[in-house]
């Protein structure tokens, strides 16, 4: 019987299956938005390791090299960061190259924004 989590990984403590399905999830995204993007709670720093390594396995496997940007908390979903991940080349020619693009310039002007409020504050 495959139980999953809410976040569709495998239940219990089969760690290397969730990794596995996660990085199958980002190279699903990667190959048919040209990004992935995750929101994972700020105060689990594993989940954001985790989610760094799948990224880099993805990459792997896709024969990119990928980045991850993260956001600063948000407001809309306290304790929650939004993760995006891309291939470095995001003005190459997979698909959806333009959405990433798109994606990561919004997230980090959001960030931008809110860092300089921050200081203002």
């Amino acid at each position: 019987m495959n139980t999953q989590t809410a976040r569709g990984e495998p239940a219990g403590a089969d760690f290397i299956g969730a990794r596995d399905c996660l990085v199958g999830r980002i190279v699903g995204q990667l190959r048919s938005q040209g990004h992935y993007v995750a929101h994972i709670d700020a105060h689990t720093g594993q989940a954001l390791i985790d989610l760094r390594w799948a990224a880099q396995m993805a990459g792997r496997e896709i024969d990119r090299h990928t980045r991850t940007y993260v956001s600063a908390l948000g407001r809309r979903m306290p304790g929650m960061v939004t993760v995006i991940v891309a291939p470095v080349e995001a003005w190459s020619d997979l698909p959806g190259a333009e959405r990433a693009r798109s994606a990561i310039e919004e997230l980090l002007t959001v960030h931008s924004a809110i860092h300089a409020h921050s200081h203002i504050a």
